[in-house]
């Protein structure tokens, strides 16, 4: 199986909702996302996607909330904006654009800074070992 990851940074902005009896301050962190597709082959040129197509994919997605506050932009004016649902948010912003015949979105990882991070996935099967 072949594994490409992209990766981007971006500043925003967040404050998680019903955190801790309340809401969070609205606080600042430098994003890096982490995009992940797999494939079974490679195409004829040996790449399993065209890196400049999947650069203007994650662009696009995280376009409304750079240099913004999270908060502020659907859908988390209503659902927390915690880095497991920006993961998960982007995941299924990414999936149409990236997902095609032979290639699959496998994960999103959004870090809040360089030691804090959530993954959204699809399944991964049981273990070959």
């Amino acid at each position: 199986m072949y594994e490409i990851t992209v990766t981007r940074y971006f500043t925003a902005k967040h404050g998680l909702r019903n955190f801790k009896g309340g809401d969070e301050p609205i606080h600042e962190h430098e994003w890096r996302v982490d995009v992940t597709l797999t494939s079974s082959t490679v195409d004829a040129s040996g790449c399993v996607a065209d890196f400049h197509d999947v650069d203007r994919a994650i662009d696009e997605a995280i376009a409304p909330f750079r240099n913004h506050s999270f908060n502020d932009i659907p859908p988390f004016d209503r659902v927390s904006p915690s880095a497991e649902n920006i993961a998960r948010h982007l995941f299924d912003a990414l999936f149409p654009q990236l997902a095609t015949g032979t290639c699959s979105l496998h994960r999103i990882a959004a870090w809040e800074d360089a030691t804090h991070c959530a993954t959204y996935t699809t399944f991964v099967g049981p273990s070959r070992h």
